[in-house]
């Protein structure tokens, strides 16, 4: 006898303890020996023959033989060659398999839903309770036929491509309803749920099917009172965009019957300016986008706020056929919000503003990127405000946002917004205002204050307009004007490296210059009052109280470092302290300036040599007054004059910077 290192191994015997020993102890059952031995014999060989034998240290292993008897010339047996296989885990794994499928099938079995196994096409297994569903007898019934059997014709190709589609390696499940066909030929609403497992070697779909008539015709009933009764606009269209359905919201507004607008697109309903816009968002819609916008539309010769959502309606394939709109009219909201903010048309006379509005009115008509430069304070996020509102976009929504006042680690998700769990604290999806702007306008104010990335991340937007979410996968398409502004200067910031070139010359489109504050004197009346008059609305004051016209004489010799916002600062505080009567202000004048006094006369000039000295007399009566304390004795004194001349001058002067009062 002679055995091999492997057999060696297998028995755990040393070779020289195998060799002249009898298999006889080897075998676990003596019976399995004296059967192998006899079809050995019988047939001359055995292929694969199973058989369970002992190994040395007495553990029991199963293996597989192949054995063929050697003869001599007459016919006696001489002996046996054979090969053995060592198939215990094989049979553990076969075994534990089988154990793990009927659990399966019990599992399968008991769920009071009904479950089919489909494996190229046919259903494999159904459980008792699907068979229920359909109104079979018995599961031999089902097993065998198509996947697509069991339900409607015009549902069969849907059918078969979502639950095939569960086969190739896709790991998301796929869920929706559809019409099933019982034995007897009724229909039934019906839910279906498939996902892939492994099943035998391969890939199988696994597919839940639940009867879900009763549901469906409550859940029918329960959309068609909201339908109904719904104050918003509610609404499908088809691809071709025509109205397929319209709520009693929608025909009370047009004034029009939905028979009346079904079949219709807008550019039926509405003027062409507001078609135009809406066919633009449908399209987008029509292309599996999801849109939330506010908007302005003319109708019936009103003009109105809207706040609406768009979504793609899709068929089981995920094929999109149409579209879904839910609009709300907020106009009155709207209309209360603006007359706490109106924002009064100003005639400013300064040579510099009417340069900066001559050009903000230009970037109105086009609808490219704008850029504002000036220094902190001095109005521009105003003038992006005021761009917006005389621009095609006004019936839009606007927003703004400084980018030096956000944290860096929180720009992205403020600006882009963020998926559930893109981040800790992240428990819910966020928009960011660039997505909410939808349809309007965004200032970036600071601009400059951006992160290398983020001005990556906005130069791409500005290219595509498209982006990601923080922790998203698929791009959000947007419709929004930027607008930026800073108190850099870019070119030199591209010089240091801190600020992107392409992007630099992506937003330098349009570039308006904002004149500082201090070099425009004369626009402070009409400036003071307008924002007087909107201080009052956000105060709930009953009218904005009189302003004495020494008052705006003070108001217009400060150099005002912080510009237009120390202006408000300063007409805030005075009215937050206003008792009644005359608007008392207390204009922080520096230090260093109790010695000082400038007034600015321009050249040329429209009035005469005599007219600039008078005028220049009487402003520097009225300096010697305010640091008298309005004592006009301690002013003559000051100046050196009589009180006779001191009253002469201040009435033969009139300043150009008391215009308006």
């Amino acid at each position: 006898m002679a055995a091999n290192d492997s057999l060696v191994r297998m028995f755990g015997h040393t070779r020289e303890e195998l060799i002249g020993r009898s298999v006889v102890n080897l075998y676990v059952n003596h019976d399995d020996l004296r059967r192998c031995t006899s079809e050995i014999n019988k047939k001359g060989s055995v292929k694969e023959y199973p058989v369970r034998l002992r190994r040395r240290d007495g553990t029991e292993i199963d293996i597989v033989h192949t054995t063929t008897v050697t003869r001599g010339k007459g016919g006696e047996v001489l002996g046996y060659r054979g090969i053995v296989r060592d198939i215990t885990e094989t049979k553990k794994a076969e075994e534990a398999l089988r154990e793990s499928e009927e659990r399966f099938r019990l599992l399968i079995e008991a769920a009071p839903i009904g479950v089919a196994l489909v494996r190229q096409g046919r259903h494999v297994y159904v459980n008792s309770e699907l068979v229920d569903v359909f109104g079979y007898d018995d599961p031999k019934e089902i097993q065998g036929l198509p996947v697509d059997a069991l339900f409607v014709p015009e549902e069969k190709e849907s059918i078969a491509r979502s639950v095939l589609d569960r086969v190739a390696p896709r790991p998301v499940p796929a869920r929706h309803e559809s019409k099933g066909v019982k034995k007897d030929g009724t229909t039934f609403d019906v839910d279906i749920w498939a996902t892939q497992i492994n099943y035998q070697g391969g890939l199988a779909a696994l597919v839940f099917i639940s009867d879900i008539t009763e549901a469906k015709s409550l859940r029918d009933q329960l959309f068609s009172v909201v339908f109904e009764s719904a104050p918003d606009l509610i609404f499908t269209k088809d691809r071709e965009r025509r109205f397929t359905m319209v709520n009693p919201a929608m025909e009370r507004l047009h004034g029009r019957s939905a028979s009346e607008m079904i079949g219709k697109q807008e550019e039926d309903l509405m003027s062409q300016s507001a078609a135009k816009r809406i066919r633009k968002v449908d399209l987008r819609v029509l292309k599996g986008e999801t849109i939330e916008e506010e908007f302005m539309n003319d109708i019936r010769g009103n003009s109105m706020h809207f706040h609406g959502i768009r979504v793609p309606l899709r068929k089981a394939s995920g094929e999109v056929f149409g579209i879904c709109g839910i609009v709300r009219n907020s106009t009155e909201r709207l209309q209360v919000h603006r007359s706490l903010g109106k924002r009064v048309e100003i005639d400013y006379p300064s040579k510099s503003m009417r340069e900066a509005l001559t050009l903000a009115r230009r970037a109105t008509i086009a609808d490219g990127n704008v850029l504002l430069l000036g220094e902190s304070g001095c109005g521009k996020d105003h003038l992006a405000r005021w761009i917006h509102d005389h621009s095609g976009r006004s019936r839009g929504p606007y927003f703004a946002i400084n980018c030096a006042a956000v944290a860096k680690e929180l720009a992205d998700s403020e600006l882009f917004g963020h998926e559930r769990g893109a981040f800790t604290g992240a428990g819910e999806a966020k928009k960011g205002l660039l997505q909410l702007a939808e349809g309007g306008t965004l200032l970036l104010n600071e601009v400059g204050e951006l992160s290398i990335s983020l001005q990556a991340k906005l130069l791409t937007f500005l290219d595509t307009k498209s982006f990601l979410r923080v922790g998203g996968q698929e791009h959000v398409h947007v419709d929004a004007r930027i607008i930026a502004a800073t108190h850099r200067d870019l070119h030199d910031e591209v010089q240091k490296g801190t600020f992107l070139a392409a992007l630099f010359y992506r937003l330098n489109v349009f570039t308006i210059v904002v004149p500082l504050f201090r070099d425009r004197p004369e626009d402070i009346p009409l400036l003071a009052r307008e924002i007087i008059s909107r201080l009052t609305a956000e105060m709930q004051l009953y009218e904005p109280p009189p302003l004495d016209p020494e008052a705006l004489n003070i108001l217009t010799r400060y150099d005002w470092p912080g510009n237009v916002r120390e202006l408000r600062n300063v007409l805030e505080r005075a009215l937050m302290l206003w008792e009644g009567g005359l608007l008392n202000l207390n204009v922080p004048i520096p230090q260093s300036g109790d010695a000082l006094w400038s007034h600015r006369l321009y050249f040329p000039s429209d009035d005469s040599l005599h007219t600039l000295t008078d005028e220049f007399r009487r402003e520097f009566c009225l300096e010697a007054l305010r640091r008298s304390d309005g004592a006009k004795h301690e002013a003559a004194r000051l100046l050196k004059i009589s009180r006779g001349a001191l009253y002469r001058y201040l009435n033969r002067g009139r300043s150009p910077r008391e215009n308006g009062t």
